[in-house]
């Protein structure tokens, strides 16, 4: 169940088991706890360039919580400039990672929607990151329409 481990049970359990699988697992977990504190650490993480393309993923998918849509409020618009910018910088690959594993899917609304679309028009985002990101869009499209 999502919030049922502590930050102290999370790192008690990551000290006893150094396997990749087992870091990875806790990675996912910090980044899905649901305070503000937790939510920056991971949003630092994510885009801080030093994590491998493994933890970035683990990272990206504890984050985006729907149960947690308050927290994350304002980490929505954040998202797609910081998705730009990544992109813009030379990061194609960390960008990919966010937009397939850190898309915040539980955001259904128009202003989401017309974000991602701002974010489509910016130059730096090219290639198989623009398709990933059309892809991305048109699900949240589809989740708009039949939110009616």
């Amino acid at each position: 169940m999502l919030g049922a481990a502590s930050r102290a049970e999370i790192e008690h359990d990551a000290s006893r088991d150094a396997t990749a699988a087992g870091q990875l697992s806790a990675a996912r977990c910090r980044a899905a706890l649901p305070d503000q504190a937790a939510k920056q650490a991971a949003w630092t993480a994510m885009l801080g360039g030093t994590l491998s393309g493994y933890e970035l993923a683990a990272t990206a998918q504890g984050f985006w919580q729907a149960d947690q849509a308050g927290v994350l409020a304002g980490y929505v618009p954040r998202y797609f400039t910081a998705l730009a910018e990544v992109a813009a910088d030379g990061g194609a690959e960390v960008a990919r990672v966010l937009c397939q594993h850190g898309f915040p899917h539980h955001a259904v609304t128009a202003a989401t929607l017309r974000a991602g679309e701002r974010c489509l028009e910016n130059d730096g985002v090219t290639g198989s990151l623009r398709r990933l990101l059309a892809d991305q869009l048109e699900d949240l499209r589809r989740s708009l329409t039949v939110q009616g």
